[in-house]
């Protein structure tokens, strides 16, 4: 009972934050941006029936360069409350985060189960789905409803890494189910689900790092995962199918140093967010020099990476480095080595489930270094934790009221 009604403690404090922070959302009209031609000019939207060709029209075509016929089903559903009505766009989209929050309060604590991690484990849960319910770098992806899809992307690849680790840990056949459907469902919402088996492999590799039992039915788990990396692999070549020519290309050597200048800010912008906006420009145009200051980023990575390898390859540390590299694969198509057909060297809208791994290996560090200082150093740890979780919620707040003024309507 005292479980129960603690996760009921839980879900309110949710609601109350996200209502805190996002209660300007319904007020939002329309952006200028995409929104016009994703929804408002998308002829499907607005024709939905239940017809087996509408369906078929919906799943066999391209719409401009974006292919998620589920998201347009969702914005056909949504239509039928109340035609092209900004609320409750942006109401569903508030929704849909909150459930992404919860998802990743259950995501936490199989993580920390398959570690072996038993200290503080539903505080931390807590602690995490809240910092990232409030973090100001989410805010583009809930308050501009042409994110929407990244959203939905997002709940089921949440739910994909879930069922996967019931795979390791309970090894019952609906979780294998859930698992594919979860995953293929991901993908006719966003391309970016392609990453998703990667992120399984890698789960499956430190999971056999950390217990020293033998994986029951290892010859048809490692069957089901190339089957997943073969159907990511048919669902890249749909996405290059529905993509055009990056316009924005430039030379190798550029993109590879920008590279590690979008791997720093999007670490920065998510613990410290400073200035967000919507759109980051590049730094030059094509056929120009790339400014000298950019050439410091690749060494403070390479410099960072050799302090920090004693605990990234260190058997103590493998909860970190996964995660870590769970951060690495969810922005790896974002950091411009891939020509991106879009004129922004970065956006926020890429760290919408990257930043929770970040976040996992923060809180889950505090409480560690609390532990082994003997609480020491605690009402410091409490007191900045405190200035942080009251900054991102004011500058959340603020993020969303003032978010893309320009607006249809």
């Amino acid at each position: 009972m005292r479980k129960k009604n603690l996760f009921f403690i839980f879900i309110s404090t949710i609601l109350v934050f996200a209502a805190i922070c996002y209660y300007h959302i319904v007020e939002l009209g329309f952006s200028i941006v995409d929104d016009d031609w994703m929804l408002l000019d998308n002829p499907m939207v607005s024709s939905m029936h239940g017809a087996f060709s509408w369906f078929k029209d919906l799943f066999t075509h391209f719409w401009n360069i974006q292919y998620s016929p589920l998201n347009t089903i969702y914005y056909a559903a949504i239509y039928q409350i109340n035609g092209f009505d900004p609320y409750y766009f942006h109401l569903f989209s508030l929704l849909i985060h909150v459930v992404n929050s919860l998802l990743l309060y259950l995501l936490s604590g199989r993580l920390l189960k398959i570690f072996n991690k038993t200290h503080n484990v539903t505080a931390i849960c807590i602690l995490v789905s809240l910092l990232w319910l409030v973090l100001p770098i989410n805010v583009e992806t809930v308050a501009w409803i042409s994110a929407s899809k990244l959203l939905l992307c997002t709940t089921f690849t949440i739910i994909s890494l879930i069922s996967f680790i019931d795979i390791l840990t309970e090894r019952a056949i609906y979780s294998y189910i859930i698992c594919l459907l979860s995953f293929t469902v991901s993908f006719f919402f966003k391309e970016q689900a392609v990453l998703t088996p990667i992120m399984l492999v890698l789960a499956l590799v430190f999971y056999k790092k950390v217990q020293t039992k033998d994986i029951r039915n290892a010859n048809f788990l490692f069957t089901f995962l190339i089957l997943l990396l073969l159907i990511s692999a048919g669902f890249g070549i749909v996405t290059l199918k529905a993509n055009k020519p990056a316009f924005y290309i430039f030379p190798l050597f550029q993109r590879i140093t920008l590279s590690f200048y979008c791997f720093h800010v999007y670490i920065f912008n998510s613990i410290i967010p400073i200035r967000l906006r919507y759109n980051y420009p590049f730094p030059m145009d094509k056929g120009d020099v790339l400014p000298t200051v950019y050439f410091i980023f690749p060494f403070l990575f390479f410099i960072t990476m050799f302090l920090l390898k004693s605990y990234l390859f260190s058997k103590k540390f493998l909860f970190e480095t996964f995660c870590f590299l769970l951060f690495v694969v969810q922005i790896m198509l974002v950091l411009q080595i891939v020509p991106l057909n879009r004129p922004a060297l970065f956006a926020d809208r890429y760290m919408y489930l990257s930043s929770y791994f970040l976040f996992l290996i923060i809180v889950y560090n505090g409480f560690s270094f609390n532990i082994r200082t003997k609480f020491k150093y605690q009402p410091i740890l409490t007191i900045l934790l405190s200035c942080f979780f009251l900054f991102y919620i004011v500058y959340t707040n603020v993020l969303v009221t003032h978010w893309n003024i320009k607006i249809i309507k």
